[in-house]
């Protein structure tokens, strides 16, 4: 059962640290983008860059769902397998 709440420990860490890098990644781009002029190569690129990243946050749910389903079933799987020892 310790292993199952130290998982859930680090993904909560490792989803933490995510969503602080995304966000300053986009801070830094939106920077960036703002000392450039619409329409230029570097403009665009950040523009990009930006979308890509609205793009990637939106699959942050399912991210936290996957790794929540995958600490409930090791949680099932060592509460259920520690009865039987």
């Amino acid at each position: 059962m310790g292993y199952a709440t130290s998982s859930l420990k680090e993904a909560g860490i490792g989803i933490g640290i995510l969503v602080i890098v995304i966000t300053v990644m986009a801070r830094v781009l939106t920077t960036i983008q703002t000392t450039n002029t619409s329409g230029s190569y570097a403009y665009n690129i950040t523009d990009l860059g930006l979308a890509s990243l609205d793009t990637f946050s939106d699959w942050f749910a399912v991210i936290v769902i996957v790794l929540i389903a995958t600490v409930v079933i090791a949680l099932l799987t060592f509460g259920f397998g520690r009865g039987r020892a």
